[in-house]
């Protein structure tokens, strides 16, 4: 029961953070990385973070009350390393079966709580790549470099959308306004930790599809190629039959439809029990085949 008790300490609100932080990154990698490896990363990635926010933690010398500020900056660049380092793992392999389902829950959420109209820019940008994932999930086509890159890139919006849309933001306060904070449970900042790791660690893969990096022109596009390879690579082969695609736009589809025309529960259950049922759809099995097949 202790658990559960609010904390209005600045400084256990970070110490849970953090351990939502690591948490997270745990159970990105558990699959691939042993606990001492683990260990290992979460050092060096400690390391770097520290060093590269050094300069800001010095300045707290003077200036005491920004200490909190220099540890968000901390978990900032923690995620950013992490993500780096071990985005092989992180990255999931996903397939027109993942699109189809996240596209259905995105214009849930997008219909639902924006209300665009067909006079927004949103609106027609939201809707080309949902078409294109429709056509793929119907028609029989092998895609090329392109369009799996530019279909994992719709993946990847669409997981930031969804993080970003539940992200509680309000929960981050304490790191910015330390004194007279309201009292957050261990348990909400927790999971707020491991919701943030995620978020920034899918906002840097979108990053890093921009050409931005390089010192020269050539070695930014042998660095955009690699990051883009790498993307490709995790989009499978495996192609919908147009029954089974039927089937996922009317079970997913119609359920959605009915509580947004009809309110049939709340729209935070709804929008969570699809969101918690899609991620068992991205399978570690099929990449696990794929490598026995090549072998």
């Amino acid at each position: 029961m202790q658990f559960f008790i609010n904390f209005s300490s600045p400084f256990l609100l970070s110490l849970f953070f953090g351990l939502g932080v690591v948490l997270q990154a745990y159970f990105l990698v558990s699959h691939k990385v042993s606990l001492k490896s683990f260990g290992l990363l979460v050092l060096a990635c400690s390391g770097m973070s520290f060093l590269f926010s050094l300069r800001v933690f010095l300045k707290t010398l003077k200036a005491p009350e920004d200490i909190y500020f220099a540890i968000f900056l901390f978990f900032i660049l923690f995620s950013i390393f992490f993500a780096i380092i071990s985005k092989k793992e992180i990255l999931p392999e996903i397939s027109e079966k993942t699109i189809l389902c996240f596209t259905l829950v995105f214009w849930y959420i997008f219909l639902n709580y924006f209300r665009p109209t067909i006079t927004d820019f949103w609106f027609w940008l939201a809707l080309i790549p949902s078409l294109g994932t429709v056509i793929i999930s119907f028609v029989d086509i092998k895609l090329g470099f392109f369009w799996k890159l530019f279909f994992y890139t719709w993946f990847l919006l669409m997981v930031i959308f969804f993080n970003i849309f539940y992200f509680s933001f309000g929960n981050l306060s304490f790191f910015f306004n330390p004194k007279g904070i309201k009292p957050f449970s261990p348990f909400e900042i927790l999971t707020t930790g491991m919701a943030f790791l995620y978020l920034v660690s899918h906002i840097w893969y979108v990053i890093e599809l921009l050409p931005l990096k390089g010192s020269t022109f050539k070695e930014t596009i042998q660095e955009w190629k690699e990051q883009a390879q790498l993307l490709t690579g995790k989009y499978s082969d495996a192609q919908l039959t147009p029954l089974h695609a039927f089937f996922i736009i009317f079970f997913i589809g119609g359920v959605l439809s009915l509580n947004y025309f009809f309110k049939i529960t709340s729209d935070d259950l709804v929008i969570s029990l699809s969101v918690l049922v899609i991620p068992q759809l991205i399978s570690y099995r099929g990449r696990q085949k794929k490598k026995l097949a090549s072998s």
